[in-house]
This record gives C-alpha cells, sequence and structure tokens, in this order.
C-alpha cells in the first residue's frame, strides 16, 4: 500500500489498509515532523492531534466500516466482482444477519468456472469500494445458493485470511 491508495482509503472514508507498509509509516511521521517545524503556535498540540489521527487510521479495519454500508443490492453486485465464478449469474441476496451474513441465490448456475460440486466452494466477494469486504460459500452442489458472509465472519468461516481484508480487487478472482 502505497501513499496514494492510503489517501484513497481515506478520501472514501473506508477507513485504512488492513496491514499499512513500513514506508507509508515512515511518510506520514516524516510529514508530522515539517508540521512541527512550521511552528504553528499550538505546533506540538497540532502534531499530537495528527499522530492520533494517523495511528488511529492505521488501526481501524476498513471492513468494520464496511459491513456497516452493505445492502443485499451490494453484495449481490460484488458477487461477481469479486469472483469470476458468479459472471453472468444475476444474483439475489437477503440479509440473515445485518451487516454480516446474506444468503444469496443466483438466477442460474453458474457458466463459467465450472464444476460437479459446488457445495463448500469459497469465492471473495468485492464491496462497494472496489476492496475485498469477505466472501462466499457454495450451500448447494448445483452452485445456485451462497451464504456470504462480511469482514470478521468470512475470516471465521475459513474463507479467507484477515489481511485480504480491505485489499484492492483489480478483477474478478478466478479458480
Amino acid at each position: 500500500m502505497n501513499e496514494v491508495e492510503f489517501a484513497g482509503f481515506i478520501k472514501r472514508g473506508l477507513g485504512s489498509p488492513a496491514t499499512p507498509s513500513p514506508m507509508l509509516a515512515s511518510k506520514i511521521s516524516e510529514a508530522l515532523d515539517r508540521t512541527e517545524r512550521k511552528k504553528r503556535p499550538s505546533g506540538r498540540a497540532t502534531k499530537g492531534v495528527l499522530l492520533l489521527a494517523a495511528v488511529v487510521a492505521l488501526l481501524v479495519p476498513t471492513a468494520v466500516v464496511a459491513t456497516s454500508l452493505l445492502t443485499p443490492r451490494d453484495v449481490a453486485v460484488g458477487m461477481p466482482g469479486g469472483s469470476y465464478v458468479f459472471t453472468g449469474t444475476n444474483p439475489t441476496c437477503v440479509v440473515v444477519t445485518d451487516g454480516v451474513e446474506y444468503r444469496c441465490t443466483l438466477g442460474h448456475a453458474p457458466t463459467v468456472e465450472t464444476v460437479s460440486n459446488y457445495l463448500g466452494a469459497k469465492q471473495i466477494l468485492e464491496g462497494p469500494g472496489k476492496t475485498i469486504v469477505g466472501g462466499c460459500i457454495g450451500a448447494s452442489s448445483d452452485g445456485l445458493h451462497w451464504q456470504c458472509y462480511i469482514g470478521d465472519a468470512a475470516v471465521q468461516h475459513g474463507i479467507l485470511v484477515k489481511s485480504l481484508l480491505g485489499q484492492p480487487v483489480t478483477a474478478p478472482s478466478r479458480g
């Protein structure tokens, strides 16, 4: 994660990357030092406030903020955005537990990346900010039914590792 990507997270109000780079932390520290050198009347207090804000931004996981923003439609749109297998399947989702779990049904079975049994298959879920917010597990062998989990719930269900949450999705995952 570089400075431009970090700024994008902040501007979109999505918190921060799951694992900030040492280089990014160094850049924040340098910026704070430059602020101190400008000799603002309340320079020390300003530096402290900026340092606190930077630390909070680095520690707040993106997925925590994203979970409260997802609607069933966001989840349905995020399925093909996150995983190629859902391309052209027209998913619809309903809330099981708001912001945590959604039950999704595909309009028709997957026609790309087909397998003989989708039961237990795990796929990535893209959020509105084009970042990974969770994942889905196949709930039927024909691939028409899926349980989707957001944030830590996706980690607890073994769909993905925590460090993937908040990472950018550049293209739907394959395989």
